[in-house]
């Protein structure tokens, strides 16, 4: 990959590592990181998180303490201003999909320029949200179903050691 340096001496946002699922449950937070590479000048440097026009519903991201509700057609972008160049804002956090379906999400690596913030690099990921799978049984759970999957063998186990003791008390 040739990476060529911004006109004028700018920022410019390169996604060096993106790490964002792409399985998820319903209203589950899950967490994603991500290091944006700043290959041009001094400037604004940005990460977009862009929740596709089209995708079934709102996400929520949580970053740094605080919650932003990102609707399909917009996107969040975090940033640093000032950023020199070889910079690489690392940024973590969580995100969570409040409505099931297959989402379309974008990602930019993104510089300003004179108030205008511009996306120089862009990564997609489909990300497959599903319902709230079921809970594991208790052990209480699991032992009732044994129970009336196997009727004769509890009973075997239960009849069985009360008529040895009867055979060991007749014999005494």
């Amino acid at each position: 990959m040739v990476l060529v340096t911004a006109e004028g001496g700018l920022a410019q946002g390169v996604i060096e590592d993106l790490d964002f699922p792409t399985s998820v449950v319903i209203s589950k937070d899950v967490d994603w990181s991500t290091v944006v590479h700043n290959v041009g000048g001094t400037g604004g440097l940005a990460f977009g998180i862009v929740n596709e026009a089209g995708n079934p519903g709102d996400i929520v991201v949580t970053y740094a303490g605080g919650e932003t509700t990102v609707s399909p057609g917009y996107y969040l972008r975090l940033y640093k201003m000032d950023q020199v160049y070889c910079t690489r804002l690392e940024l973590a956090g969580m995100v969570r999909f409040l409505v099931k379906g297959s989402y379309t999400m974008k990602f930019w690596g993104m510089h300003e320029d004179a108030g205008t913030w511009t996306y120089d690099d862009q990564q997609t990921r489909t990300v497959v949200v599903s319902d709230i799978p079921e809970p594991e049984p208790t052990i209480f759970e699991q032992i009732v179903e044994f129970i009336q999957d196997h009727p004769t063998a509890i009973a075997a186990s239960i009849i069985t050691p009360i008529g040895l003791m009867y055979i060991e008390r007749k014999g005494r």
